[in-house]
């Protein structure tokens, strides 16, 4: 039978993520107008504008690399990338690749509404 998938590193539910923070606030402004109801409101999702890591790459266990530049084979191909291009950042070039925004959570959100009520 064939193993589908990444084998797990350790045992299961034995690593924990960070804490994760957020506030979200709605302010909301009821108006009557005639016989019509109005709502008027604001939304801020993330107030505080944490940046809180959401999931994190399962070879270095972070967010923002996946740890291949620390190995054997990564100093080989950076050292080639850094004498081909002479100047250039490899490192950064491949981090920026690697990265996902989904592993942090959305800065601040502002949103205006408005609901009519007939």
């Amino acid at each position: 039978m064939a193993v589908v998938g990444t084998p797990p590193l350790a045992a299961i539910n034995s690593s924990s993520m960070p804490w994760y923070n957020n506030l979200d606030l709605r302010l909301d402004k009821k108006l009557n107008i005639s016989r019509y109801g109005l709502n008027v409101y604001v939304l801020c999702l993330n107030a505080l504008s944490q940046e809180n890591i959401r999931n994190v790459m399962t070879q270095s266990g972070r967010p923002d690399t996946d740890g291949w530049l620390n190995t054997a084979e990564g100093q080989i191909w950076l050292q080639g990338q850094t004498e081909a291009y002479p100047g250039a950042d490899a490192s950064a070039l491949y981090n920026d690749r690697v990265r996902s925004p989904s592993n942090w959570s959305a800065p601040r959100t502002v949103r205006i509404g408005l609901v009519a009520n007939f």
